[in-house]
């Protein structure tokens, strides 16, 4: 099995997500803030750019008679936004067609882990970046609500962590762009 890492960036240049190949399987993650239901036609749009990239840079010929095999994708969403949504959830585009089509002949998922404090500690144990991003934006947000701007939650918060030692080599050399964010 192949196992290496390469880094596949999309023709629209976005800069929040992560698409990466991994063996034979096409990955994208993206961070959501806000629980948005329309993911799964955004990943389908996502995924048809990152395979005309593929298919382009491997010079593969789609129109021809033998079958061009593509890597299998895998679409993650993670959600961190304040309204109460279960651990996992999976968002289909069907939901989204204007005649309910209950054939399965065409379908798109978008895979939603929610990355709140008290969610997937399993996972939040096993990845330390993102557990320590999601200790970030708790602290962000207990910040916020001893009333606190949100300039000043994010700069709070920012020397809190890397007084823990929580994303300190990512916040000292990217401080500025978080607070751009």
């Amino acid at each position: 099995m192949k196992s290496d890492i390469k880094v596949v960036t999309n023709k629209v240049g976005r800069k929040n997500d992560v698409s990466f190949l991994l063996d034979s399987f096409m990955s994208l993650w993206e961070q959501q803030s806000t629980y948005n239901p329309n993911m799964p036609v955004r990943g389908l749009i996502y995924f048809g750019e990152l395979y005309d990239s593929y298919i382009e840079q491997k010079k593969l010929n789609i129109y021809g008679s033998k079958l061009v095999k593509l890597p299998t994708p895998q679409y993650i969403v993670f959600y961190n936004g304040k309204a109460e949504k279960e651990s996992e959830e999976e968002l289909r585009l069907s939901n989204s067609f204007q005649q309910i089509d209950k054939s399965g002949r065409f379908e798109w998922t978008a895979r939603m882990i929610n990355i709140n404090k008290g969610k997937n500690q399993e996972l939040l144990e096993q990845c330390k970046p993102l557990a320590d991003y999601v200790t970030f934006i708790t602290y962000i947000r207990e910040y916020q609500k001893q009333g606190c701007t949100i300039n000043e939650a994010v700069d709070k918060s920012a020397n809190k962590c890397m007084e823990e030692d929580v994303l300190r080599e990512f916040l000292l050399k990217h401080r500025a762009e978080v607070f751009r964010v």
